[in-house]
Parts: structure tokens; C-alpha cells; sequence
């Protein structure tokens, strides 16, 4: 799993009337490989992030994402609820997102979610790929890192940009002239 690129949405856009980040997510060879399908990950999941029991996921009710879990969902659907849980830990509880394929691009993601402090958001997003990644059974685990992420600096240039869009790509930063811009 890899992250592709990323952009914030700080205005009222095209999906929301709420500020999100997006992060454009490639499972590779991890989309044939739902939850139910990784030997012991959910099980360290739920351990290392207890508050995910309280996640209604798209059931509505406290234990929603457990049985998401058993039943198996992708992986950058459980992203998306990772980037709640560490919103939550941060004292920020953030709830709104959502997770949709590409049209026309197998196994690859666009995870959107509201965030109301930006660089906490992008830390979220960030560390959620990194920390589903990291536990993946060994045997499915990639050698490749997000790339993205260490190819692309997140300082204080980033609140600086005129644009009310910022991209990211390997290539680096880029500003967009709207959602449709795809680097």
C-alpha cells in the first residue's frame, strides 16, 4: 500500500462543504486481501487501538467496525477509520469521511476525511497508512515505504500557499488550480 498523492481542500469544494484532506492510496497487490483475509492483523489492530471497538462504521452502532473487520473490508477503508481513531487520540475527534475506489484504476483509492486542524490531519492520514501497513502479516507486507510522504516536505510552506488546494505528488508539492487538477 502506498500513498499516491494528497490534497487539501481547505474551502467549501466539489465532495463537501467541509475542509478535507485527500490521499490517494494504491493497495497493489493488497486488494485482493481484505481484512478477514490477514492472519492475526485485525486482532493487532483492535489491541494497539482499542477506541476502534467504538467505530459504527456504516452499521451504525458501537461495534460496527469489528464486524466489518470479520466480515473484511480493504484496507484503505480501515485507513480511513485509523485517521478517525488518531484524530480522536489527539483530542480533536474528527468523524466524517470517506473511502472510494478510481474509476478505471484497480485497487486504487481516493480516502477523504474532514480535519479541522491541518497539519494534524496530514499526520493522521500520514501515520494511518504507515501504522495499517506496519501490521500486515510479514507475508504481504511491502519492501517499498510511502514514498510520497518522504519525497515531499510538511512544513510550514504548506499553510503558505495561496491556493486553496495543495497536491502532492513523488515529483513534490504542486498547486492546483481546483479538485480537477491531477498531478
Amino acid at each position: 500500500m502506498r500513498a499516491l498523492e494528497r490534497a487539501i481542500y481547505r474551502d467549501p469544494h466539489l465532495f463537501s462543504q467541509t475542509a478535507m484532506i485527500r490521499i490517494q492510496l494504491d493497495l497493489d497487490r493488497l486488494e485482493n486481501r481484505p481484512t478477514n483475509r490477514l492472519e492475526g492483523f485485525s486482532d493487532r489492530l483492535l489491541a494497539l487501538l482499542p477506541g476502534l471497538h467504538n467505530h459504527g462504521c456504516s452499521l451504525g452502532r458501537p461495534d460496527g467496525l469489528d464486524e466489518r473487520l470479520q466480515e473484511g473490508t480493504w484496507l484503505s477503508h480501515l485507513a480511513e477509520h485509523v485517521t478517525f481513531e488518531l484524530h480522536t487520540l489527539a483530542r480533536i475527534p474528527m468523524t466524517r469521511g470517506k473511502t472510494r475506489s478510481v474509476k478505471e484504476r484497480p485497487g486504487v483509492y481516493n480516502l477523504m476525511f474532514a480535519y479541522k486542524e491541518e497539519e494534524v490531519g496530514l499526520l493522521a492520514g500520514r501515520h494511518a497508512s504507515e501504522l495499517v501497513q506496519s501490521l500486515l502479516p510479514d507475508s504481504v507486507r511491502p519492501f517499498e515505504g510511502l514514498d510520497v510522504w518522504l519525497s515531499s516536505p510538511m512544513g510550514p510552506s504548506v499553510s503558505r500557499r495561496p491556493c486553496s488546494v495543495v497536491s502532492g505528488s513523488p515529483a513534490g508539492w504542486a498547486g492546483g488550480p481546483g479538485p480537477e487538477h491531477h498531478p
